[in-house]
């Protein structure tokens, strides 16, 4: 397995290629991580948005409390994902973010997030990639929950985790460790925790993944890839060229 700042660098890595001196100040972003226990919130909502989080270790998520106090689960993050980063545009956080697992995380001021993107034109249109590539896998997940079937639902989730846990090698092939409870998975498909349950069984029943406490074995990705109508796009698509041409590194050079 890849050390923590492995994990933030091949990251961003899928987006823009990085220099050495790109490197050194993403390294910045994970100087300093805490533990953080399971449960703990990271931010609230409609407070200051006044720093910027890395998931060194462990897993978290981001949601929406209802007036009628139901809750949504709107970002679902795993090691190397940049978190709040779309928040630091408002003044104030727009979710509440809590940990799933004991992890580590690092925070950085948004001062010296400011002054990181001004040092680095690849590493601000890195920010920006990530941030951009996070939305667009809220709106894939949204796609499959409001045009597809509950089996297809929980086939899209999984190969989804699969492939963001694959490419900081935190996934041993078909096999990955899932700590969401049935409850937390149905936030975020929009689904009950009882049809969670019984999902999770008909698909074991065709053949199709096992689940074993927190382990998660897909048995056949190509038959969950067709159900589900998946596409693995939002998750390798580099940065437009055009963006930033050959030879643009820090400092504008």
């Amino acid at each position: 397995m890849l050390s923590q700042e492995g994990h933030l660098a091949r990251n961003i890595d899928r987006h823009v290629t990085l220099s050495g001196g790109d490197a050194s100040l993403l390294a910045e972003l994970d100087a300093h991580p805490r533990r953080v226990p399971r449960g703990s919130e990271l931010w609230q909502t409609q407070r200051p948005s006044d720093h910027l989080y890395t998931l060194c270790r462990g897993w978290a998520c981001s949601y929406h409390r209802s007036a009628n106090g139901s809750q949504q689960i709107l970002d679902l993050f795993v090691p190397g994902d940049i978190m709040g980063l779309r928040d630091l545009t408002y003044h104030d956080h727009t979710s509440t973010a809590v940990m799933l697992t004991t992890g580590q995380v690092s925070a950085y001021p948004v001062e010296r997030v400011s002054e990181l993107m001004r040092c680095s034109h690849r590493l601000d249109w890195a920010l920006q990639a990530s941030a951009a590539r996070q939305e667009r896998l809220i709106t894939q997940r949204l796609i499959n929950v409001l045009s597809h079937d509950a089996v297809s639902r929980i086939a899209h989730l999984m190969l989804e985790v699969q492939h963001r846990l694959q490419r900081v090698d935190a996934a041993s092939g078909d096999q990955f460790y899932l700590p969401l409870l049935q409850r937390q998975i149905g936030m975020l498909l929009g689904m009950s925790s009882v049809h969670v349950s019984r999902t999770l069984i008909e698909l074991s029943r065709r053949g199709l993944l096992e689940r074993s406490r927190r382990r998660i074995h897909l048995l056949d990705v190509e038959a969950l890839a067709r159900i589900a109508d998946f596409t693995t796009f939002p998750y390798e698509a580099g940065l437009n060229p055009e963006l930033l041409p050959e030879g643009a590194g820090p400092h504008g050079a």
